[in-house]
């Protein structure tokens, strides 16, 4: 059995052989340096790499992963946040103009949540980041593995809302400068679905699928918001048959 660490030895070599790969690339991106367009939020799953199912090249994507691709809400102090620097270093450093968070099927963060099965001490406030969405999502009537898909998307729902809580991302949204994009990547098919805020429900992704931006009132009064985790599961309730709790 070949030795897990020089399977990746191996790798390496092969991409630096492989004639596919320009070999004056990272040549280039020494000198010039990184100016991705696009930051990926996901989650640290082995199963879903953003840069290996975007088939991205180095320097194209700033990624950030962590646990579920959670997004905690802005909430600068005096103690060390990782996810928050990554997305500032980003927005305010990089300048990306678009941020997707992906999240996925069979996502082992989001069932510890639902289940309560957490167990270890650093994940257990971690996930508790989407208590919201998790309470919401056990109130729609759903089970099984309805119920943890749905709650996988209200989780992607819930980290573009805080990211919203950015006073940085919210003013780039506003000026145009700034686009969010809620993505769930399903295993079991092997393709990606976009949330759509105009029709509050996960859809196969195209270019066409409306990102949340200056035209999308994601503050209005009056009426649900696009990014209502409520407004999402009473939808998907409503198309379920069924009747929330």
């Amino acid at each position: 059995m070949v030795h897990p660490l020089q399977k990746l030895i191996d790798g390496f070599e092969r991409f630096r052989s492989d004639g596919a790969n320009d070999p004056q690339l990272f040549s280039r991106l020494l000198e010039d340096g990184q100016k991705p367009e696009v930051m990926v939020i996901g989650c640290a799953d082995s199963r879903v790499d953003p840069g290996v199912l975007t088939a991205c090249r180095p320097g194209e994507l700033f990624i950030l992963r962590n646990v579920a691709a959670i997004v905690p809400p802005y909430g600068p102090d005096e103690q060390p946040h990782a996810a928050s620097a990554a997305i500032e270093f980003g927005v305010l450093g990089l300048g990306v103009r678009h941020i997707v968070v992906l999240g996925h099927q069979a996502c082992g963060g989001i069932r510890a949540l639902a289940e309560g099965t957490v167990g270890l001490e650093f994940m257990v406030p971690w996930v508790g980041v989407m208590e919201d969405a998790r309470r919401i999502v056990a109130g729609s009537g759903l089970e099984g593995p309805e119920r943890l898909v749905l709650l996988e998307q209200a989780a992607v729902i819930g980290s573009l809302r805080n990211l919203l809580t950015f006073p940085w991302i919210a003013q780039r949204i506003v000026r145009g400068e700034l686009s969010l994009h809620g993505w769930w990547f399903s295993l079991s098919e092997g393709r990606p679905l976009a949330f759509d805020p105009l029709h509050q429900a996960f859809v196969p992704l195209t270019a066409h699928v409306r990102p949340i931006d200056q035209r999308v009132d994601v503050t209005a009064t009056g009426r649900a918001s696009p990014l209502s985790i409520e407004g999402f599961v009473a939808r998907a309730v409503e198309e379920a048959g069924l009747t929330a709790s």
